[in-house]
């Protein structure tokens, strides 16, 4: 299961530099280590945002969204 992101909150992983961007709270940061793979790179990245305070716990997971039916 993804990870539901607070507003402004992004994460990318550059294949060319192997390197994970964040957007947290008004600060861009890329992060010093090359990762393997984007999911290592996501994984690292969520980690930071945790330690700035960030809460997956908070944010409104998909299966918790109400849909309306276009049927």
């Amino acid at each position: 299961m993804k990870a539901t992101y607070e507003p402004g909150m992004k994460v990318t992983y550059e294949r060319a530099t192997k390197r994970a961007i964040v957007a947290f709270r008004g600060r861009i940061t890329v992060l010093t280590d090359a990762f393997d793979s984007e999911d290592k790179a996501i994984a690292a990245a969520e980690a930071h945002c945790r330690h700035l305070g960030w809460n997956p716990k908070d944010q409104e997971t998909p299966s918790k969204r109400h849909f309306r039916s276009l049927f």
